[in-house]
């Protein structure tokens, strides 16, 4: 069973496996990408697929009042993006990856009020996922820009003034636990691809 969407958009494209093409055609186009190269460039596509359609889902599902699957949908957009948003990747990119998306629509022959009814949805992640999303990184992010990925959270420090002495070793371990609780649930939903 389709999950139903907004302005039911995937049967207007022509059903599930036409709208998966144009945003596996995203994909590659996204993998082709210098400007992207930095950000997508150890993706597989398999894998960038999977992620571009987590965030499709999140642009085009209609949630109703379902706020919790919402947010689970949500979360994993933001987790699968945790590497490439601490690499840099942001609200600046947005109209590179939304030209991308125009592309492979115009590819698959869209119909100019789909292609329009898409896109126009599709702009609501520029703000929900790569302007928040980028703070919510930046928020948990580590005091040392390693290079290391493998660890994005090892060590939970955060940038603190010295003011804020009181309760900051309570919260460096309340930090550091939820770092850890973090990864566990990045790597479970990434199977370590993305990381």
């Amino acid at each position: 069973t389709m999950d139903t969407c907004k302005r039911n958009i995937i049967e207007r494209m022509g059903g599930s496996s036409y709208f998966d093409v144009t945003v596996y055609q995203m994909c590659e186009r996204i993998l082709e990408d210098s400007r992207l190269r930095k950000y997508f460039g150890q993706c597989h596509l398999d894998d960038l697929f999977d992620m571009q359609r987590v965030v499709m889902d999140l642009a085009i599902r209609d949630f109703g009042d379902d706020e919790e699957t919402k947010q689970k949908v949500y979360d994993r957009a933001v987790l699968q993006h945790y590497r490439l948003f601490q690499l840099g990747l942001d609200v600046k990119h947005f109209d590179i990856l939304k030209s991308h998306l125009i592309a492979s629509l115009q590819d698959a022959w869209c119909d100019a009020d789909v292609m329009e009814d898409l896109l126009d949805l599709y702009e609501s992640l520029r703000t929900m996922l790569y302007r928040n999303g980028g703070h919510f990184t930046l928020s948990v992010e580590n005091e040392d820009n390693s290079e290391d990925f493998e660890l994005p959270l090892k060590t939970g420090k955060s940038r603190r003034n010295s003011s804020q002495t009181e309760d900051v070793s309570k919260g460096a371990d309340a930090e550091q636990t939820r770092g850890n609780t973090m990864l566990k649930v990045i790597r479970q939903l990434s199977g370590e691809n993305l990381l």
